[in-house]
């Protein structure tokens, strides 16, 4: 499976190396030659959550890149894309900017949609 996923460009992160896979993420993609795309659901699972997982935020934050949210609409029965989210290191204003997109979106399972923040945004408070 995993020469598979390598031919599809699926990027090997170092479990050893202290556990920090955002940083190996962050160096990948700032050091990427060429085009280079991360696919991250940032809820980080299908289940309800209460906050979805930062690594997107602190990858894209570190590399210096770009976020470009995709969406599914279930009800409207439409899928695409967001203009691209540039982060500022303002967290609030940065996810706010997720919020304004995601605020219509509906998918299959409206009753297990996560929030559209992240844990760090209220302990920053």
């Amino acid at each position: 499976m995993g020469s598979i996923l390598t031919l599809l460009g699926a990027v090997k992160v170092d479990p050893s190396r202290s556990g920090n896979i955002t940083q190996q993420m962050v160096d990948y993609v700032a050091n990427c030659k060429g085009r280079c795309v991360l696919l991250i659901p940032p809820s980080g699972t299908r289940r309800k959550t209460e906050y979805w997982r930062s690594g997107f935020y602190y990858i894209a934050l570190g590399a210096k890149v770009p976020v470009l949210p995709a969406f599914l609409d279930a009800a409207k029965k439409e899928f695409g894309f967001s203009d691209p989210v540039v982060l500022t290191g303002d967290m609030k204003a940065d996810m706010d900017k997720f919020r304004a997109v995601y605020k219509d979106k509906r998918g299959f399972y409206p009753e297990d949609e996560s929030a559209c923040k992240l844990k760090a945004e209220e302990e920053s408070k």
